[in-house]
């Protein structure tokens, strides 16, 4: 009967914990809208919990917990979104390439550390203007 209480708690903690470290980075190496699943699957834990409290089925501080911890990582999504997508735009405008070129350039050795440092930098102070 607390299963989509649990549930919901789980995938709170899950998506919190992956939302915020893993996939951020899965992000910038591939695709900032990667951040989109975290965020879908926190809504998914969002509707769980609150299945959970409506139909009175128990473990309502289960639900409760995992309300917020979908909520939390929901907007947390959001705002690295957002950000990421600022970002990208900045360092696209300063040097012509996207984050994840500039990656790659420096992986394989067509860019230095230096150089890339350099770009990230322009970026950050077109964004600061």
């Amino acid at each position: 009967s607390k299963g989509l209480a649990v549930a919901s708690m789980v995938i709170g903690i899950v998506m919190f914990v992956l939302g915020c470290c893993v996939f951020s980075i899965i992000a910038v190496m591939t695709s900032t809208y990667t951040m989109l699943v975290p965020a879908v699957i926190s809504l998914l834990g969002v509707i769980l919990g609150i299945m959970s409290l409506v139909n009175k089925l128990g473990g309502k501080g289960m639900a409760i917990a995992g309300i917020v911890l979908n909520i939390l990582s929901f907007f947390a999504c959001l705002y690295m979104l957002v950000s990421f997508i600022t970002l990208n735009n900045s360092v696209e405008e300063a040097s012509g390439y996207t984050i994840q070129e500039l990656i790659q350039a420096v992986s394989t050795g067509e860019m230095t550390q230096e150089e890339y440092e350099d770009i990230l930098m322009d970026a950050q102070e077109a964004m600061m203007e």
